[in-house]
């Protein structure tokens, strides 16, 4: 059956066989399942992974972003001969917008339990109120599509966001009368297996309307059993993932804030507490979990958390607000393993954030999710450095060292085995080695701000310089990396999208600045790193989350100090 077939042959054949569109849709799936994985000889793989990347290489595949651009303060007018200037009325007016983060993978083999058709009936008097699809010629979803969503996300989005336990997913969609909760889940969880899949993005807004109705009706139960629920809080951070996706941030925001607010409100921030400091007042009658009844359960509910945490650091760099979820005293790291149905009571107990700070469990082993945690930590604590200036400008220094000297100590010992090495094929790895180098950039360029407005030594520029040189062609490097990928790799890689804007420009911003420097510094690596991060944008980044004019600014600055150096 052709996949590609004009308009008006295809709104024949549905007219004539209504389900015409399920099976082609069907058939997509069917398709992209079986081009992730190519059959490939042991050869044919040793020789994609070969040879060191380097800057130099021709570009061809990337992604996009984190966290949003550090907005630096104004410098009252000063300069600086060696570096330029870095105030808020700087030529090159970089306002970037961003997102962000990275995380592990391995989808459980877990079907459907027997006599279950995957999709659930809804109470008659529910289905009244639910959207009917924005496009009429979209048919209803199919069992068979709808599991096929499902497993198209647990093959991609789990690496990016490993917080749903697929087996008890599928356990409790399965029952004979599912819950609200979890019907609201299943829809959120088809939102992203249809975006995936350019064929099938026809369905992403019936399914994304059910979804918001479901969610709808979990609030307005007189119980509240609904909210007390973590399905209702995966919905809310899968919502939140497909909004980051598109133009419209306030909308994922609000989203966001939403989850966050039903996190406190149920005691998602408190899994790992002591008994005793959970206790809550006779009369505080919110809904609340109950105590995890084993350690997937828990584990499910930290992971959750900690996806939270990571997209309120996104929203709140983004928009300079105040965060809204802080660092919890007592909530243990992920677990390294990638499955959920992997934890037992005998798997080793994870640290805390403060016991990694405070080098009490140096030798545990972290997966790139609980990676990203400990970035997103760094890159917190290098925004906390730099607003304190504002206000407390003593011990610039000693805080600056440091946060340097933490950089330092996880790139060499914890995360050694993700952002380390020219050969890494790990498409969970790889942003965050970017992003790790991004945070890098931005605790250099703090301290650039303060030599230019302290007029301090030129030593002291130049180390910062060199840092940020160095920073910036670790990203390309990366990129490079990311685009030597193929198959099901290549296609998780690409779905961190937003998530490595944030690298990406931080590294341009510092590589076109370095370029007004020219006779003091070498600017070649530069001119590389440049060429190497345009064309990775201009290839995997969608056009709405770049910067209007940016590609174009970048090809007339390699252009100016190309032409200069043919002049001299």
């Amino acid at each position: 059956m052709s996949l590609n077939l004009p308009l008006h042959i295809l709104q024949h054949r549905f007219k004539a066989n209504p389900d015409f569109y399920t099976e082609q849709a069907e058939a997509q799936l069917a398709f992209h399942s079986s081009i992730q994985n190519p059959t490939r000889t042991p050869m044919e793989s040793d020789a994609a992974a070969s040879g060191a990347v380097t800057s130099n290489a021709s570009p061809s595949h990337t992604n996009s972003a984190l966290l949003s651009t550090l907005e630096l303060p104004d410098l009252g007018g000063q300069s600086m001969n060696d570096w330029p200037d870095l105030a808020n009325n700087d030529p090159y007016n970089f306002d970037f917008d961003a997102s962000a983060s990275t995380m592990p993978f391995e989808p459980l083999i877990a079907p459907f339990m027997p006599g279950s058709h995957g999709f659930v009936d809804l109470d008659p008097m529910l289905l009244d109120m639910l959207p009917g699809a924005s496009n009429h010629n979209v048919p209803e979803l199919s069992a068979g599509l709808l599991q096929g969503l499902h497993d198209r996300y647990f093959d991609l989005f789990h690496s990016i966001m490993p917080l749903i336990c697929r087996s008890r997913f599928e356990a409790e969609i399965s029952e004979m009368s599912p819950s609200i909760e979890v019907q609201s889940l299943s829809f959120a969880i088809a939102v992203l297996g249809s975006f995936s899949v350019p064929e099938l993005r026809c369905y992403v807004d019936r399914c994304y309307e059910q979804c918001r109705t479901l969610l709808d009706l979990c609030e307005r139960q007189d119980t509240g059993e609904s909210l007390a629920s973590i399905n209702t809080l995966q919905a809310l951070a899968l919502l939140t993932l497909y909004e980051f996706k598109q133009p419209n941030f306030a909308r994922a925001w609000m989203t966001l804030g939403r989850a966050i607010r039903l996190a406190k409100m149920i005691g998602l921030d408190q899994v790992d507490s002591p008994p005793n400091s959970t206790m809550t007042a006779p009369w505080d009658q919110r809904p609340r979990l109950s105590p995890p009844s084993c350690p997937v359960i828990a584990e499910e509910r930290r992971r959750t958390f900690w996806v939270l945490y990571v997209f309120d650091s996104l929203s709140t760099t983004h928009l300079h607000a105040p965060s809204a979820l802080e660092m919890p005293a007592f909530i243990r790291l992920p677990s390294p393993s990638d499955s959920l149905d992997e934890v037992t009571n005998s798997t080793f107990a994870m640290p805390s954030m403060q016991q990694i700070e405070a080098g009490v469990s140096a030798e545990v082993t972290v997966s790139s999710f609980a990676g990203t945690l400990i970035m997103v930590s760094l890159y917190r604590r290098c925004i906390d450095h730099t607003m304190s200036q504002m206000n407390h400008p003593h011990a610039f220094w000693e805080t600056h060292y440091s946060i340097d000297k933490a950089i330092n100590h996880y790139r060499g010992n914890l995360l050694s085995h993700h952002v380390n090495g020219d050969f890494s094929d790990d498409p969970r790895s790889l942003p965050l080695r970017m992003n790790l180098a991004a945070v890098e950039i931005t605790l250099h360029e703090t301290a650039l701000i303060k030599v230019q407005t302290d007029k301090l030594p030129g030593v002291l520029a130049t180390e910062a310089i060199t840092k940020c040189i160095a920073a910036a062609t670790d990203i390309a490097m990366a990129v490079q990396l990311g685009q030597r990928l193929t198959g099901k790799k290549l296609e998780v890689f690409k779905n961190h999208d937003r998530f490595l804007v944030w690298p990406m420009t931080m590294a341009i911003q510092t590589c076109s600045r370095v370029l007004d420097l020219r006779g003091n510094v070498d600017v070649a690596p530069c001119i590389d790193n440049l060429r190497v991060l345009a064309a990775a944008m201009n290839e995997l980044v969608s056009p709405k989350h770049i910067r209007p004019g940016l590609l174009e600014k970048i090809d007339a600055w390699v252009a100016a100090v190309e032409g200069g150096a043919d002049g001299e």
